[in-house]
């Protein structure tokens, strides 16, 4: 077994007698793999031509449960999800397939992009069929607002160091109220909530496999689709997000999931509760750096907020909201961003 790349840390030291156990062999290979926005770690394991996916979620910090159930309900709607093959809750290990190494970010702006995003539509519209577990949580407002608020503690007060005043503190409440009323406005269906292109794998044949979906709620229908669409980590040329977003529509249309066969009206749930999902995203690219000494996703923020000030700046009634981004906050996070 080679871990002369990896760092010694308790965590690491409980993974490699629980692999042998698993494996039933001393002779195995572990690569550290790309990790996400939470405190979960994965690893690569080979052993004999064969290729695992080991997940270490410390139980005091992340809860497995939810991996497992979402796993197996995803994998009775015939999804492409990884297999478990064998799972350890308490010690917070699970060993499972290895969905490879492309990602549907890698492959986004390439040319045979369209067809993968098609495929990663028609997948997210199986999952808004299918009735949800009883056991998600719902996106309600009192979720919604709590991620709201932490907007303004870690990015303006926390990152920027902004200091708001009355005025501007109403502002964002009243702004936040506007953004929930149109979330909660929307048919509630299941909702992976981390549903892009870092957490979407190109498999062969060009079908997609699905990873990161413990998190789930039942929450709004657009809330998975400006995941994917309008995305933190890859910006989709306009005419292909207009492509993509029509066909959605017309299915969801067809399928029954929507109550409107309004487009405007759709167009509009999708481009405000894009805008609380980039918040929200904003919020944790700056908590990795102040919280967790992680750098990694600051270089993420410029499009992210770009996002939110671009269509902000499309509606009257956010019209006050998107000067207080254009006048208060761009300068100043152009400032501390490039410091």
């Amino acid at each position: 077994m080679n871990t002369t790349t990896l760092s010694t840390d308790h965590r690491l030291e409980a993974l490699q007698p629980w692999l042998r156990h698993c494996l039933k062999t001393e002779q195995f290979h572990i690569t550290p793999l790309a990790g996400d926005a939470s405190f979960r770690r994965y690893f690569r394991i080979e052993h004999n031509n064969t290729l695992w996916v080991a997940m270490d979620a410390p139980p005091e910090l992340e809860d497995s449960h939810s991996f497992v159930n979402i796993q197996q309900h995803l994998s009775e709607l015939a999804l492409n999800v990884p297999q478990l093959s064998h799972i350890d809750l308490a010690l917070g290990f699970i060993l499972m397939s290895d969905l490879g190494d492309t990602w549907l970010w890698h492959e986004a702006l390439r040319p045979n992009s369209a067809l993968l995003y098609q495929t990663a539509l028609d997948d997210l519209l199986i999952l808004q069929q299918q009735k949800s577990p009883s056991a998600l949580a719902s996106f309600d407002a009192a979720f919604m607002n709590k991620e709201l608020s932490f907007f303004t503690h870690w990015f303006l007060q926390g990152y920027l160091q902004l200091s708001l005043s009355t005025a501007e503190q109403r502002l964002l409440d009243d702004t936040f109220l506007q953004l929930i009323a149109m979330a909660e406005s929307q048919p509630y269906y299941f909702t992976h909530r981390d549903y892009h292109s870092r957490n979407l794998m190109v498999l062969p044949q060009n079908k997609i496999g699905i990873l990161d979906f413990q998190d789930a709620v039942l929450g709004p229908i657009t809330y998975d689709l400006v995941s994917l669409l309008r995305d933190c980590y890859v910006t989709l040329d306009k005419s292909q997000l207009e492509q993509h977003l029509d066909y959605y529509f017309q299915e969801a249309v067809r399928l029954n999931l929507l109550p409107t066969q309004d487009f405007q009206q759709f167009q509009t749930w999708f481009d405000w509760m894009g805008i609380q999902r980039h918040l929200k995203a904003i919020f944790i690219f700056a908590r990795k750096l102040l919280r967790d000494d992680n750098p990694n996703f600051l270089s993420y923020i410029p499009r992210t907020l770009d996002y939110v000030m671009t269509i902000s700046a499309q509606y009257a009634e956010l019209a006050d909201f998107h000067a207080f981004l254009q006048n208060r906050v761009a300068p100043v996070f152009q400032r501390v961003y490039a410091s």
